[in-house]
């Protein structure tokens, strides 16, 4: 009797709690998994976009040899590093709300595991309760 009791009341909900708790901290690490994947995917980018934009800016270069084909130039080159800048800035922007988003991540995968803890708790102490009431009730019984 006392083993059906503390099943009944105990190890089968602990375990499925715990696998139910495992399965959310899976999910929160695979979240933050793929957000640090798309954080290198836009560092990545923004590398490509520097390498891309000195290759043209090195061909205009070349192209243009003449006075005013360099003033003309020098306007280009700054207004493609203005578009640069921005681009870096929005990539920048990109990075900062990742971040953010990871450390949310982090802060509710913490608070998930607190709450398994609370729960796993107050089983134990459900389970202690029931434990007492049989000894109880055998130690009345056998009087």
């Amino acid at each position: 009797m006392y083993a059906l009791v503390t099943n009944q009341h105990g190890y089968d909900d602990k375990a499925n709690h715990k696998l139910h708790n495992q399965n959310d901290t899976n999910e929160q690490e695979k979240k933050i998994q793929n957000l640090e994947l798309k954080l290198q995917k836009y560092e990545q980018e923004i590398v490509h976009l520097q390498e891309e934009l000195d290759l043209k800016t090195n061909k205009l270069i070349k192209k243009e040899k003449d006075e005013d084909g360099h003033n003309q130039l020098i306007s280009y080159q700054n207004d493609k590093l203005l578009m640069q800048q921005a681009q870096i800035l929005n990539q920048d922007d990109k990075i900062d709300r990742l971040l953010l988003k990871i450390a949310t991540l982090e802060e509710q995968n913490k608070m998930a595991q607190m709450k398994s803890n609370y729960i796993i708790v107050i089983l134990l102490c459900i389970i202690t309760a029931c434990i007492t009431i049989i000894i109880q009730h055998e130690y009345y019984n056998s009087k």
